[in-house]
């Protein structure tokens, strides 16, 4: 792993943190240092990516970024305004000393001491080790990693929604987690995950992040499916209808994030071609998880945001996953 793609490896490749959150939800003050820190990381990763490459190719590259990293981190970020964010701020600045020396030993390197070649992928390797535990160490504080009660009923509480959760793992072949949400949940976890993506704020009915394998399903999303597995409710038409089938495919789509599809079209489009079988794992009837399916494609995919939509999901089109078989979706 090289230090570039530590970021999306972090958000992509399941380096998970623990669920041991803390008691209380983060400050407006804790907020605002997350914020800064992703937004000082991720401008940090683009500069500072020639110089990775560098050391891997065996290149001489400009070794600014590398120096500038532990100065411009106390500028842009400067000190956390909490004890619990110290750990993240020491793991990152110890990243920034691992990484100069993997710079300096690679010079050395290219200056004629070989035998520092493998030390320098060493440090190299420990910077981005350090990274990636800063940002669990941030994670682990999450809202939306606390500790939940697991239930498999309708409820309205903040849980870990054990019926969802056995679907979710089915579908991605990984051990995911479905969390239910309350409204002041719900309000923490869609705050927090804004500072964490450095978006001013996040309006979405699920969200769900591959590092840790949690899905967050918004009290909407979860009571229509309470609605549809625990109430038995089978609307024929209209809104009623709408709902349910819009929380199937919620729970689809993010079982499509958490097997690794990153696009939003992308997910919507294969969540809507699984939506049948998600049903019928929730234990739905198959001519009414039909119904669902056929629901969500006429009355609601063309209302989802533009970002969620592409012309290549349609019938035969190049997003069609059984494309001739005169079923769609």
């Amino acid at each position: 792993m090289r230090w570039a793609a530590v970021l999306a490896a972090l958000l992509l490749a399941g380096c998970g943190s623990g669920t041991h959150a803390a008691r209380g939800g983060l400050a407006d003050d804790e907020i605002d240092w997350i914020r800064a820190f992703v937004h000082w990381e991720t401008g940090f990763l683009r500069r500072s990516s020639a110089v990775a490459s560098g050391i891997q190719t065996g290149a001489s590259p400009d070794l600014t970024p590398v120096l500038q990293c532990a100065p411009s981190f106390r500028r842009a970020v400067g000190a956390p305004p909490t004890r619990r964010l110290r750990r993240p701020q020491r793991l990152l600045l110890r990243s920034c000393a691992d990484y100069l020396e993997a710079a300096r030993l690679h010079e050395r390197f290219r200056a004629g001491e070989l035998e520092l070649g493998i030390r320098a992928s060493g440090a190299l390797s420990h910077a981005d080790e350090s990274v990636l535990r800063a940002f669990n160490a941030i994670t682990a504080l999450l809202w939306e990693g606390r500790r939940l009660p697991r239930i498999d009923e309708a409820s309205s509480d903040s849980r870990v929604q054990t019926r969802y959760t056995t679907i979710a793992r089915r579908l991605t072949s990984r051990d995911v987690e479905t969390r239910c949400w309350d409204d002041d949940g719900w309000r923490h976890v869609l705050r927090e995950s804004a500072a964490i993506e450095d978006v001013a704020s996040v309006d979405v009915d699920g969200y769900a992040v591959f590092a840790t394998g949690r899905m967050n399903l918004s009290p909407d999303v979860c009571d229509a499916l309470d609605d549809l597995v625990y109430r038995g409710d089978r609307p024929r038409d209209g809104e009623d209808l709408d709902r349910l089938a819009y929380g199937v495919l919620v729970l689809a789509h993010e079982s499509e994030h958490l097997a690794g599809v990153d696009d939003e079209a992308l997910a919507t489009c294969n969540g809507m071609q699984h939506m049948e079988q998600v049903a019928r794992l929730l234990g739905v009837e198959a001519a009414y998880a039909r119904t669902l399916t056929e629901d969500y494609w006429r009355n609601v995919y063309e209302h989802e945001p533009d970002d969620y939509r592409t012309p290549s999901c349609a019938p035969n089109g190049t997003l069609d996953l059984s494309p001739g078989d005169g079923t769609w979706p």
